[in-house]
Order: structure tokens, then sequence, then C-alpha cells
């Protein structure tokens, strides 16, 4: 693409007309890009003078199509623009072209005011785990720099994104963290800090702050071992042990006056402070204490976990609880204790049951050989369903045991409902566990009655279904009877009744299953259609049933229900009302009919739908004509045209040319010469039929002679005194309209694709169109290629 290929583009993209917009696009996707082609659009922008607008054009060139650049950084100027689109587009096709760590040194060697620019390019290069300390360096300068809240978060939200993608932390990022820490402490809402500490807001930094800050560090130290911190001058043996004590000191400087004074004492009070027996038990400091205990090496672990069931039950509020024993399971070490602690505390008081609940579910994340008892009474009927969503939500590996097991006791319908509504909710399948809900769904249904609750209920059963269709396959004849019985006896509950057809259209689509299914449930569903609603929702199974590949690769074991389906089908059409909604349904469950059987039955419903339809809807059923007329053969298409002239009128003029496609698979059947010897009797009064009407509201301009297109171009085995008939009939009606093209080809390949080569053809066309010249160049070289292929 040369310079002056690049000014026409530009100049129409920026004419704003849609046409000239839409080329430049088909056209860029037929180019070559080169390096050269690069140079050209980098070049232009900065020697022009570009509006913006042209610039984000070039810019799109080289970002969409990823044309070669000899120099990316040759676009950092534009890092500078005011406009955020430019610096957005400048810098992702910099990011394109960075590889190397030199590469991100040389481009961060830039000023601060860059960062804007600059921020997708280091993204860019986190998530590709291109790391340099240049970048941590360039971002601690803009944050130091910047006056703007804004910039400081987003900088400081890259910086954890780098700690956690890359896990590399130097001493430039440790000593950023710490900084932020001391500066930000005193700010409510801590911004910094939630962005350096992804995961929880710091937003509840309240009675909870010493909890959130130190999880989070602890996250962070777990993730990428971090320097450690002294303290007044002694460099404790764990970098969370030293940050827990350092937040203390900096959280609750009212709570920390340690007597000790003697260096590496610091670490023996932390432990002290919990352990005192002079100790005054405040729930809230204990529960910091044993939150910092939990951070403590692995050889404290022992001792502290001796020592806390001894203070266990002075913890009497349930955020405290849960805060010590989730931190607990956090640590694998300490896992053994929060399950005794958890058993001791979960029947003190009612007070304890929710922290008994996360604790449990805790527990249940980790691949652990513990399993707790549920210890909530059966007459509490909310917490116990709270508890097994929990235990199906987390997905552990006991999970499925412990759902079968609730599935299967003597529970109340609110804990069947909610732990079958949980289980209908998830993507991973328990097998087991889902025959079971549907079991118990269908018990509900039938022992409730029809009432509010079933609508949600058997929403319920149709996802269980739709997650697991293939779990059913040792119980599939009860479950389709249970179904079916279902159906026929809350069909008028309209939500009902959509529920139980999706879990058919579930089943179905196991093919193991599918002709059983349509077998067993087609005739039922049809036999119920009786509104407006349960019409749509009915056919619409049909359609999904019968029309899906399990149904082609499975005629024969179908086929024998088809006569049955068809008669339910017919029955049911006689007292609807068709729309045009309905009309594209039917013509497809007709069309799978005649493909699978030309019964009588069939072919009989078939001619009673263009009887009694409204033409408007006749070109739905076009390949449906077009099958029986081929499979049937003269006889039918004789039936079909009859009552096609019977029951088109001028007002249909629009559908002519579908109809057509009908009229003209006539000509393709294989008894020929009976198909001329009756031209006399059919074809041409059909054909006045459609020219009469399409000249009579001067639609003859956009119908472009398109029955002579069918007629000659697209089927390949028509014979010659046909197309002949046809021009001449055409050339008695036709009026052209001065100055006006006309086309024949309607670019569409398959006109091209005819082999024409018969002499009384061309004369035809030539007799049809004495000035060649009103014919558009398609049908032109059309014709060349005819009079080229008879020489």
């Amino acid at each position: 693409m040369d310079e002056t290929t690049l000014n026409q583009l530009i100049e129409f993209y920026e004419s704003g007309e849609q046409e000239k917009i839409e080329y430049v696009f088909q056209f860029l996707q037929n180019v070559q890009f080169d390096s050269s082609v690069g140079n050209t659009i980098v070049n232009k922008i900065y020697t022009e003078g570009m509006s913006e607008l042209r610039i984000l054009l070039c810019l799109s060139i080289l970002k969409s199509y990823r044309v070669p650049l000899e120099n990316p950084f040759a676009l950092l100027p534009l890092l500078l623009s005011s406009n955020s689109s430019i610096v957005s587009m400048a810098s992702l096709i910099i990011s394109n072209f960075i590889i190397t760590e030199e590469q991100v040194k040389a481009l961060l060697s830039l000023d601060s005011q860059y960062y804007n620019g600059c921020i997708s390019i280091i993204n860019h290069c986190i998530d590709n785990q291109i790391y340099s300390p240049v970048i941590v360096e360039f971002l601690i300068n803009v944050f130091n720099s910047s006056s703007d809240l804004e910039i400081k978060v987003n900088v400081a939200s890259t910086l954890s994104d780098i700690l956690i993608k890359t896990k590399i932390c130097d001493e430039n990022l440790t000593n950023f963290y710490k900084e932020c820490l001391q500066q930000e402490i005193s700010n409510e809402n801590l911004p910094i800090l939630n962005a350096l500490l992804p995961g929880t807001s710091f937003s509840m930094f309240k009675g909870d702050a010493f909890n959130l800050l130190l999880n989070h560090f602890s996250f962070v130290a777990q993730m990428c071992p971090l320097p450690h911190i002294e303290y007044n001058g002694v460099t404790l043996s764990s970098f969370s042990q030293s940050l827990a004590l350092e937040l203390k000191r900096l959280l609750f400087p009212e709570d920390f006056h340690s007597p000790y004074e003697q260096e590496g004492e610091e670490e023996e009070y932390l432990y002290q402070e919990f352990t005192d027996g002079d100790f005054i038990f405040d729930s809230e400091l204990l529960v910091r204490s044993c939150i910092s205990h939990c951070l403590l090496d692995d050889d404290k672990i022992e001792t502290f976990s001796n020592d806390l069931s001894s203070y266990i039950e002075f913890i009497t509020d349930e955020d405290s609880i849960r805060s010590l024993c989730v931190k607990m399971l956090s640590k694998n070490s300490l896992l053994q204790t929060a399950v005794d602690v958890c058993k001791e505390t979960m029947y003190l008081s009612e007070l304890h049951e929710e922290a008994s609940l996360f604790i449990l579910t805790g527990i249940l994340t980790h691949d652990n050989p513990y399993v707790i008892d549920c210890p909530i009474p059966q007459s509490n009927e909310f917490a116990l369903a709270q508890y097994f969503n929990y235990v199906i939500e987390y997905e552990s590996d006991v999970s499925p045991t412990i759902v079968s097991e609730a599935l299967d006791d003597e529970y109340s319908f609110i804990v069947y409902l909610n732990v079958c509504f949980t289980l209908s909710q998830i993507e991973r399948v328990f097998p087991d566990s889902t025959i079971l809900a549907v079991e118990r769904v269908i018990y509900m249904i039938n022992v409730l009655g029809d009432n509010s609750n079933n609508e949600f209920m058997t929403d319920i059963l149709s996802r269980l279904v739709r997650h697991s269709p293939i779990s059913f396959a040792d119980v599939l004849d009860d479950f389709l009877s249970t179904l079916v019985g279902l159906l026929e006896q809350f069909y008028m509950n309209h939500t009902l009744y959509g529920s139980i057809v999706l879990c058919f259209g579930a089943l179905s689509k196991v093919p193991e299953f599918h002709s059983y299914v349509v077998n067993s449930v087609c005739p039922v569903v049809l036999s119920l259609l009786s509104d407006s609603t349960s019409v749509r929702c009915g056919i619409d199974m049909c359609v999904s049933l019968l029309t899906n590949k399990n149904s082609l690769d499975q005629l024969e074991s179908i086929q024998e229900s088809v006569s049955s389906i068809c008669n339910a089908f017919f029955s049911a059409l006689e007292s609807i009302e068709l729309d045009k909604y309905l009309g594209e349904k039917i013509s497809k469950i007709m069309f799978f009919f005649s493909k699978v059987s030309c019964s009588d039955e069939v072919y009989d419903t078939c001619l009673w739908l263009l009887r009694n339809m409204d033409p408007l809807f006749f070109k739905c059923f076009c390949s449906v004509l077009v099958v029986f007329i081929s499979t049937r053969g003269f006889d039918a298409a004789i039936d079909v045209f009859n009552i096609l002239s019977e029951r088109l009128h001028s007002e249909h003029s629009n559908i002519l040319s579908q109809i057509a496609c009908c009229l003209f698979s006539v000509l393709s059947l294989n008894d020929k010469d009976s198909v001329v010897s009756h031209l006399s009797s059919l074809i041409p009064d059909l054909l006045n039929l459609f020219i009469d009407k399409a000249l009579s509201f001067n639609f003859i301009s956009s119908f472009d002679l398109k029955l002579m297109c069918f007629g000659l171009f697209v089927f390949h085995d028509v014979d010659t005194r046909i197309i002949c008939a046809c021009i001449s009939l055409l050339e008695q009606s036709t009026d052209y309209e001065q100055g006006k093209t006309y086309s024949f080809c309607n670019n569409d390949p398959l006109y091209f694709s005819h082999p024409l080569k018969n002499e009384p053809v061309l004369d035809s066309i030539h007799r049809l169109f004495p000035d060649t010249s009103i014919l558009d160049s398609d049908a032109q070289s059309m014709i060349k290629r005819i009079e080229e292929h008879n020489q």
C-alpha cells in the first residue's frame, strides 16, 4: 500500500459516508502489510499535522492489522496526547513489540508524565512475565510525584499485580509497602492499602482492622517471602511475625507497652501477652492475640494449640470466634485445633450456631480427613438448609456424601427445597445427589399439589435434569412416565408446562435417549396444546426434538411414531390460529416429516395447511413443497400448483419469487416428457398468473426476471424446450423501463455455475433483450460466456 492509496483511504474515512467507511475496512482486510507500510503511516502522522480523527485511523490500521514497525518507539510522543483514545491505542501498539527487559528499561527511562501512556505497556509486561526493577522504580516515582489520589491508587494496584503475578519483590517494593502502611494508617478508608492488598475492602477499618491487615500481609508473605523487617534493631525470625508486631504497634498503640528492653524479647512478649495468667480476658484483644499466634513458627504452634481450649469459653461474640477459627483454618498445622474448637463451641449456645456453620464449611474447603457431624437440630430447618447450601457451594470431596445423606434423611420440605435449589444452581454435577434431588422435587410436587411452589420446583427440576441428563439412564422409563404424568396434570399452568418441556429437551440431547423421548413424548405434548402459550411451547419442543442432529441420525427408530405424531399435530392445528412465528416453526416440523416419511397423513396435513393458512406464510413451506413434489411425483405438483393458483392474489406479489422456486422444481422431475407435454395446461397458466399479478402491481422492476433466472440457471438438467417456452411467455408480457439496468444474475454465484450451451437458449435471450446494454455487467458477462461456450 503506497502513500497515494493511504491518502485515498483517509479521505474516504473522513467523509463520514457509511459506504466509503465500509469500503476502507473491506480494502484493508485484503492488504498484505510490511514494515514499509508501517513506516509510511508513522511518517505521515508526524509530517502532515494530522487531525485526531486521521491519527486514530492510522493507529487503528497499525493495531488491528498488526502492521510491522521498524521502530515502534517512534510513537512515544503520542503518549503525551490529550486525547485518551490516541494514548491508549499508541501504548497498545508499542506493547505488542516489547519482548525484552532491555526494551522495558529503555521505555521507562521516560519522565513520570508518560504514566498514562505507559500504564498499559507496564500491564502488558506484567501479564507476559517481563519484569524489571525499572518498572517498580518508575511507578514509585509516579506515586511520589503525583498529588492525584486516583493515580496513587492505580499505581498501588499495579504494584500489587507485579507482586502477585511475578512473585518478585525487591527492596524498593518492600520499603514502598512499609511506607504506605505508615502513611495510610490514619486514613479512614485506606484506599491505597486496599489497592495494594486486593481481596477485602479496607472500608471495614474499625474493630476488624488488625485482622484484615494481618490477613492480607500474611497473604503477601506467603506469595513471596519478603525480607525481614528490623524492629528496634532486632531482625525477628519470621516476616509475618515481625509484621504482626509492627501492625499492633501502629494500630493499637494504647495496648502496646512492652516491658522488655533486651534484644529479641519482643517476640516473647507477643506470645506472653496471650498466656500470662494475669491477662484480662477482653474478647476483642484475645482474638487479636490468637490471630497473632496463628502466625507463629510451627515449633510454637503446638503450645498455642494446647492453651487455646482453656481460653475459648471467654469468647462470646460470633465475629471473634469466626475470625479466630478461620485464621486457624488457613494454617494446616492448626486444622485439628480448629476442628476441636468447632466441636467444643457448636453446642454452647445458639449464639455460636452461625459461627459453627461458617467453621464447618471452612473445614470442608480443605483437603482433610476431618468430617464433623452436622450440629444443627432438625427443628432448626433454616439453619440446616444454610449448612447444606454451604456444603454444596464449597464442593469439597465430602460434599456428595453429605448431600446424598441429607436428601435421604427425613428432613422438612424447606430443607429439601433449599438443597435441591442449590444443587440446580452449581455447575459441578453430583450424579447420585442429582437423581435423589429430582426424586425429592417430584415427590414434593405430588404431595404439595398445584400451588405457587410448583412453578419454583419445576424450574429446579428442569435445571437439575439439564445439568446431568445422562444420570437418568437407569431410571429413564419411570422418570419419563412421571414427567408425562405431571405434564398431563398441570398442562394448563404455563410456567410448569414450560419447565417440564425443558426436561424433555435436555433428555433428548443424550443420543441414547433421543428416539425413546421422541416416541414417548411428542404425541402427548401435541395432544395437550390448548391455548396460544401452550401451543408455542409445545411446538417449540417438538421442533427442538425433531430437528436436532440426533433425530437425523436416528430416522429409522423415529419413523414408526411419525404417523401418530402427525395425527396429533393435525388435530392440534385445527383448533389454533397460525401466526408468522408458528408458521415458521410448523414448516420446520413438516420439513422433517417430509424427509422421514411421505405418508398420506403427512402429505394430507401439508395440503390442509396450504388450503387454510394465510398465503403470506407460503414461503415458509417452499422447501417442504419441493420435497413432496420431488418424492411423490407429478401428481403432487398438480395438487400443489392448483392450490397455489386458487389462493394467490395480487396482494401476495411479494412472495412470488419464493413460490417460483417450487414452480420450477417441477422442471427437475425425472419424467421430463410428461412435464413438457403438460406445459400447455399447467406451466403457461401459472406463469401468466405470476406475470399478470406482477405487472398489475408494477412489480416487474423488482421482480427482475427471477422466473427466468430460476428456469435458466438453478436447475442443471432442465429441458431446453421448457426454458424457451418460459422465455417466450416473458417476451409477451415484459415492458422495459427506459434507462433502467436489468439483471437476471442477481450477483448469485449459483447463476454462474450452469453449463448453458444451447443455441435456442441464446437465441431466446437475444430476442428478449435485443439491446443488451440495458443489462448489468454480470448479465452481459454471462451472455458472453454462453456465446464463447457455444463456439
